[in-house]
């Protein structure tokens, strides 16, 4: 992540590449920056989902802060799982029924936690064909028709390409 980024970075957010700028220098060698200025619109194409974060020096954190300096030049890093066919679990941010499998949605928010370094992001409930996350099935230990129903979707248009998952 370059540093002072706009937005903070938290686990589970899902990332867009950034490679408008090019590879940065690190000390680990070269490495694609991630986007870190916005949340992902329906056309965006998705790297993947945040696992882990460090500093500028690989040491554990829990968030990377909005405007974090690090080394001046790296706020700090992330693993990202970032497989085409990657499949996560997610929670909408209200009720989407069981006649939403299959549609694709945005994700809300680009907010986290900063006591536990989670993200707040969510699959936003205006769904139809196009959207950042394909809705393969409410999780198996949730009511489809409550609200905040965790999902098991899938990027639908991946940053590493293959076809797009079009939902509606």
């Amino acid at each position: 992540v370059p540093t002072l980024p706009t937005i903070g970075i938290f686990k589970n957010d899902l990332l867009i590449a950034d490679i408008s700028t090019g590879a940065l220098a690190t000390p680990f060698g070269y490495m694609p920056p991630v986007l870190d200025d916005a949340q992902p619109s329906d056309e965006t194409k998705i790297l993947g989902s945040v696992l882990s974060v460090f500093d500028e020096d690989m040491n554990p954190l829990s968030y990377i802060e909005a405007l974090r300096t690090g080394d001046d030049t790296i706020a700090g890093y992330v693993m990202i799982a970032d497989h085409p066919d990657q499949q996560f679990v997610a929670q909408a941010n209200s009720a989407l029924g069981v006649n939403a499998v299959g549609d694709n949605a945005d994700i809300s928010g680009v907010a986290g936690n900063t006591t536990n370094g989670i993200s707040k992001a969510e699959i936003h409930t205006e769904i139809g064909g196009q959207g950042n996350l394909l809705l393969i099935k409410p999780h198996e230990l949730d009511d489809v028709t409550l609200t905040n129903c965790r999902w098991i979707v899938q990027i639908a248009e991946h940053y590493y390409g293959g076809t797009p998952l079009a939902g509606g």
